[in-house]
């Protein structure tokens, strides 16, 4: 890769990392599960009802194989830093395309709630 930031040209994985620090995308993650949690707990506790319909189900299932999507582009970040990817760049592109597949799922499942 390569990045060009005041003039600097990055062409190594390690500062890459110093110009797109992963802690952030860390930090978002933690937020993200604990609102989650805090927001699916409360709504519990006020509908028990809420939680026996069939569409949520599946939008949680969605949302966690959204984290796990999350957790192996991380174990690719880590493969390609060791220079050990076997990926091809075609690959990459259309895996690179299953986030907004899982995200418009997601949107669709709340909008029309099929059941």
């Amino acid at each position: 890769m390569l990045y060009r930031e005041n003039g600097q040209f990055k062409t190594t994985y390690r500062a890459d990392q110093q110009i797109f620090p992963i802690t952030q995308d860390r930090i978002a993650i933690g937020l993200m599960l604990l609102f989650g949690m805090a927001l699916l707990i409360s709504n519990v506790q006020l509908s028990p009802l809420y939680m026996k319909q069939g569409w949520l189900h599946t939008k949680f299932l969605l949302v966690a194989l959204l984290f796990g999507y999350f957790i192996y582009c991380g174990i690719l970040s880590k493969k390609i830093a060791a220079g050990s990817n076997t990926k091809t760049s075609k690959w990459m592109r259309l895996f690179n395309e299953v986030p907004a597949a899982f995200l418009i799922a997601i949107i669709a499942l709340v909008v029309v709630k099929p059941f």
